[in-house]
């Protein structure tokens, strides 16, 4: 079953899986980061054996069966006998996992620890960065190309940050996306009261990634 059929699956079975499944849909496509059945188990205090049960309890209910589950990119580990020892779920199954558990303190323990493994980066837009340095936006394109092109000089450089953005038309627009060194490195350049704006800019965005970060990963379904 695709997993946009798990997501409809999830929001029609009840109502209040439905930010379950507005996450699990947003969700679909990271799979880089891996939370462990065994660190599952210890963080609820749960049975080991009763949390891979669950887990396979999923791979049935959804993929039909143990083979269909490592086919969407799960990780099982056996011991010789072939029994399941561990099983390393991608954020997309963990949350999948975190419907099946009614209590809300289980539920937060699995979304705080997300909290601690997944690296959130943010970036700050070529639009901002001329809106705040009082630039043309072709002028910071122009300025952020050259800088790429001199930090990545085997390779174009550009296309790691490349994004678009809509202009006030309506109408999508080439920009870049850069994270704080690539950005900090860009203003070295400029003025110093245009470097202190974008810093200042950099400080209020990551004070606020640290207030918001829990809201947007924790999944805590509380029963209204």
């Amino acid at each position: 079953m695709a997993q946009a059929d798990i997501v409809a699956r999830l929001r029609a079975a009840s109502t209040d899986l439905t930010v379950a499944a507005d996450e699990i849909e947003r969700l679909r496509s990271e799979k880089t980061i891996t939370l462990s059945s065994l660190k599952v188990a210890k963080l609820c205090e749960k049975n080991h054996d009763l949390v891979v049960r669950d887990i396979l309890a999923l791979g049935v209910k959804f993929y039909g069966g143990l083979s269909n589950l490592k086919r969407q990119g799960l990780t099982i580990d056996y011991d010789p006998g072939g029994y399941v020892t561990e099983i390393h779920l991608d954020k997309f199954h963990a949350v999948m996992l975190l419907c099946t558990y009614e209590q809300p303190e289980l539920r937060k323990h699995i979304a705080t620890h997300w909290l601690e493994i997944e690296p959130v980066m943010p970036t700050m837009s070529s639009v901002e960065i001329a809106e705040l340095c009082e630039k043309q936006h072709g002028h910071v394109m122009r300025d952020i190309r050259i800088m790429l092109g001199k930090l990545n000089p085997s390779k174009s450089g550009s296309v790691d940050f490349e994004g678009t953005y809509f202009d006030a038309k309506g109408e999508e627009r080439p920009c870049f996306y850069l994270p704080r060194r690539e950005c900090l490195v860009l203003v070295t350049g400029y003025s110093i009261p245009l470097r202190a704006r974008i810093i200042d800019r950099w400080e209020e965005l990551e004070g606020r990634q640290n207030g918001e970060r829990a809201a947007t990963i924790s999944i805590e379904m509380e029963a209204g």
